[in-house]
Formats: structure tokens, C-alpha cells, sequence
């Protein structure tokens, strides 16, 4: 695209981006769109007279972008570390002095599952707790208000979301409280598009009654191991490789609970188990904090497009506010 005099192209890419979707009705064709060139000309884009103020706002504009492709890398980064330290805490553990073990500093033996620290042994997720399935609550009962029933759609990658949530009547969970969830609940979805997806769940959405299709952790052995560590356990790359990921294949995707719990792992004590959520929870907070920046920043991108690349807001009066 050739600009006439008098447009500034950074300005000009952040204002057709703004009206995509102007651009994208006018595609024409059936299996790909093509948009003519005489179509193309027809769209309508707002522009301010001044070259300047066009650079001002492309340079806001451009700054935001650096701003989110920052933190989208450090988010990454983050995540990627994460990855690394999950294999090893949950396969090699730290000692009492936040030491990560290797056999060059410490004792290791050998277990069905490989090489273990000495202090650690193999078992399965159903020595140690159930999975309890959710109960078949009739749709036809479904209302506004009442108790919120927790569905495999509700379930995100470490999340509850719980904005599209239905209801029950009370007396369901006076007469079903087995199923109702408490604040540390450890869930995951078994079937459909969220198979394999795990949450906890919170103090602001529980109690809450779990459908069919959700699970949920049960502790058996309170004295070998805590829910933390089940849940690290179920969010690592191993369960979901073993576990989840054949599940994915089918028209349906499905995971059993007896599926789950057959799942082996090595187990630390559990004052161990303590120390290594502790670090991945310090980990996932500053996490978190990026993720929540970066959110903030998109959702700024946003409203400075709306109001700029429509002059609903003048540069000047901006540059006057402070924001430079």
C-alpha cells in the first residue's frame, strides 16, 4: 500500500486494524475471501488532519504494543521455567536447607519409576486418594439463584470460571452435601473440550455442588500426603502425557477415574511435599502478577484504539494529562 502524502503509516496500520472487521465484510468468495481493490477503497477511516497528531497517536499506540510484546515474552519466559522446575522438584525434591537434590550431594536409589531420592517412594494417586465422580443433576432443575453447579465447561487451565455457571435449588445441596465443594478442593474435568483441565477451588466459589463428569480428589492418607502436592501432581507434563493426552484422540474425549488414579508417581514425605508447593506456589504468584499486567495492558491498547483512533480523545488534551 502506497500512502499519499500527508498519512503516516504507523498511524495508518493501527486505524485499519481498529476497523478489521470493515475490512474483513467486504471479503468475497466462498472458500478463501478476496477483497477487491475497488472494495478496499470504499472503506470509510477517520483521520486527523494533523500529520503530527497522526505520529502522536501511533507513537502512544507503538509504545503500549512494546509494553505488551515485553511482558507476552516474560510471561513466556516464565512459564517455560516453570516447566523446568516442576520436572524437577516433583522427580528430585529439595532437601530441608531448599537444596535441589542430585546424586552428586545426595542419596538416590533405584524404583520402578527410575532413580529416587532415598528418602522417597513409587506409588499411585489411588494409594493415597479417590477420585470422586460428580452426580447427574437434572437440567430441568436448573435456575438463577441457589447453589452454583460446577460443570466440565467451568473448568479452565488452572481456573474455576464460574461467569457462565447454573444454578440448583438448595435442597440439593441439603440432600446431596457429599458433592458439595470446599475452599482447597482439588477438581478436574473427565470429559468433553476440557478433559485433563485442573483447578482448586477458592473461599468465593464454594460451596459449590460438582456435575457428573467433574472429579474430584479425596484424600485417603492424610498422614503421607497433602492436596497440594496431588495437585501439583496432576498438573505436570508426566500425568498430562500418560493420562490425558490419549484420552484427547476420540470423538469423545473421556478420562476415567480409575484412570487417574492409577497414575505413578514418587512420592516425597511430606514435609518435602510442603517445601516444594511452597516454591512452585512463589513461582505461580509472580506469574500471576505478569499475567494480570498483561491483561491490563491489553485491555489499555483497547480502550486507547476506541478513543483515539476516533477522536473521541484529542492527543493534546492527553499530552496535558500527563501521558507522554
Amino acid at each position: 500500500m502506497k500512502l499519499r502524502e500527508g498519512y503516516d503509516p504507523e498511524f495508518v496500520y493501527y486505524n485499519v486494524l481498529f476497523n478489521i472487521d470493515k475490512v474483513k465484510n467486504l471479503g468475497e468468495g466462498t472458500t478463501f475471501a478476496e477483497i477487491s481493490k475497488a472494495a478496499l477503497s470504499t472503506v470509510k477511516l477517520d483521520f486527523p488532519e494533523s500529520l503530527s497528531e497522526q505520529r502522536k497517536i501511533a507513537e502512544i499506540l507503538t509504545t503500549v504494543d512494546r509494553a505488551i510484546e515485553e511482558t507476552e515474552a516474560l510471561v513466556g519466559k516464565q512459564q517455560r521455567i516453570k516447566t523446568g522446575l516442576m520436572q524437577d522438584l516433583l522427580t528430585r525434591g529439595i532437601d530441608a536447607h531448599g537444596q535441589l537434590r542430585t546424586e552428586a550431594t545426595h542419596a538416590f536409589k533405584d524404583s520402578p519409576l527410575g532413580r529416587i531420592p532415598v528418602e522417597w517412594e513409587a506409588g499411585t494417586i489411588g494409594q493415597y486418594c479417590n477420585v470422586q465422580g460428580g452426580f447427574a443433576f437434572p437440567s430441568s432443575e436448573y435456575c438463577v439463584d441457589g447453589v452454583g453447579l460446577i460443570r466440565i465447561s467451568n473448568i479452565q487451565k488452572d481456573s474455576l470460571t464460574m461467569s457462565n455457571a447454573v444454578s440448583l435449588p438448595d435442597k440439593f445441596g441439603r440432600s446431596l452435601p457429599q458433592f458439595l465443594t470446599k475452599p482447597g478442593d482439588v477438581l478436574i474435568a473427565m470429559s468433553g473440550a476440557t478433559t485433563g483441565k485442573t483447578c482448586r477451588v477458592t473461599s468465593e466459589n464454594a460451596p459449590a455442588l460438582i456435575n457428573q463428569r467433574v472429579g474430584r480428589f479425596q484424600i485417603i492418607k492424610d498422614e503421607e500426603i497433602i492436596i497440594d502436592f496431588i495437585y501439583g501432581i496432576v498438573t505436570s507434563d508426566k500425568f498430562l502425557s500418560e493420562v490425558v493426552i490419549d484420552s484427547l484422540g476420540g470423538a469423545q474425549p473421556n478420562v476415567s477415574p480409575g484412570e487417574i488414579e492409577s497414575f505413578s508417581f514418587p512420592k516425597p514425605p511430606v514435609e518435602e511435599q510442603r517445601r516444594i508447593m511452597e516454591k512452585l506456589s512463589f513461582h505461580d504468584i509472580q506469574s500471576r502478577k505478569n499475567s494480570d499486567a498483561l491483561a491490563k495492558l491489553r485491555a489499555l491498547k483497547t480502550a486507547l484504539m476506541q478513543d483515539l483512533l476516533t477522536g473521541r480523545k484529542r492527543v493534546p488534551g492527553l499530552l496535558g494529562s500527563g501521558l507522554q
